[in-house]
């Protein structure tokens, strides 16, 4: 085993930053850059209505996805950076990730391996990517709030399977990830709104149990914080508030027409994006019509007759 002689007090030191902020202010900026770790825990939620006792298993899942990441990531994490041996190398590096197991691990071939398993990882999330994507938009179509939603809430009767919207997100995502030819902080900026606005959606209902009350708004569930859960529905609003402030920030200083941060004309662009279909299909917005007999928590109820299981309405 090779041994590191060198000093790695300097993984803490400050004075390393290369981005021109504070030590405060980039700090911020990198734990803000680490949510989008958290982008896709909600995963699940999009197949509650095809999961028996979604009310008790989707929190396990959630939950345990968080966990699972919590353990694998951080002691991946500290050997990397322990075994680190050049910063400014890694930093400066056309692809750091790469630059990083290599120094890590002295070998090229085992380089190359790790590389070639990251890259098998990437590309088998990209599938569940575009379920999910189609998933909304079937479930938005449905709802009425799509153009054309006649033609894209059609579940296909061989597959059972929204394949309409699935193959229409597809299509969108690869049109879509052409602006990273155009613009690396473009496309980076767009990326980070994305995790802006997934987090907003999740602080707005965690504001309205703070300001009616958990009791008023929330079913019988197996999963209850009780009073506890005023902490996390009141830490995450004035997160979300700190989060979409920093987000904005450009991420070196001084800014440059290239290095300008996107993130606040995407989210305005955006905002008037939904104006203009609120106002041409507002009006025939119905809203999800909730199968609340599914989601009762004698549904939850573990049983040996087939009673028990309840199907998914997929035409609510």
């Amino acid at each position: 085993m090779r041994q590191h002689t060198n000093n790695r007090s300097d993984i803490i030191r400050s004075g390393e930053g290369t981005s021109g902020w504070s030590n405060g202010t980039a700090w911020l900026l990198g734990i803000i850059n680490s949510m989008y770790c958290f982008g896709a825990s909600d995963g699940a939620i999009h197949i509650a209505e095809e999961m028996q006792s979604p009310s008790r298993r989707l929190p396990q899942i959630m939950n345990m996805t968080l966990a699972i990441g919590l353990c694998t990531a951080v002691p991946l994490l500290a050997v990397l950076i322990v075994a680190m041996k050049d910063m400014d190398g890694v930093m400066n590096a056309g692809m750091p990730a790469v630059e990083l197991l290599y120094q890590a691990t002295g070998s090229t071939r085992v380089t190359v391996a790790l590389s070639v398993l990251l890259t098998v990882i990437y590309a088998a999330c990209l599938p569940p990517q575009w379920v999910t994507c189609g998933r909304l938009a079937w479930a938005f179509a449905r709802d009425r709030g799509t153009p054309f939603p006649d033609f894209f809430d059609n579940i296909d009767k061989r597959l059972e399977f929204p394949l309409r919207t699935t193959i229409a997100s597809t299509v969108f995502a690869a049109i879509y990830g052409l602006i990273y030819l155009a613009s690396t902080t473009a496309f980076n900026s767009i990326i980070t709104s994305a995790i802006t606005l997934l987090n907003l959606s999740y602080a707005i209902p965690q504001a309205i149990l703070v300001t009616r009350g958990r009791a008023q708004c929330l079913p019988k569930r197996p999963l209850d914080l009780g009073r506890w859960g005023y902490v996390c529905n009141v830490f995450a609003p004035l997160w979300i508030i700190v989060l979409g402030v920093m987000i904005c920030f450009p991420p070196d200083l001084p800014v440059t027409l290239g290095s300008m941060n996107y993130s606040a004309p995407v989210l305005v662009a955006l905002f008037l994006i939904i104006l203009v279909f609120w106002g041409l299909i507002g009006d025939e917005f119905k809203g999800p019509n909730i199968d609340w007999e599914m989601l009762d928590l004698k549904n939850d109820t573990p049983s040996d007759s087939s009673t028990d299981v309840v199907e998914p309405n997929i035409n609510l």
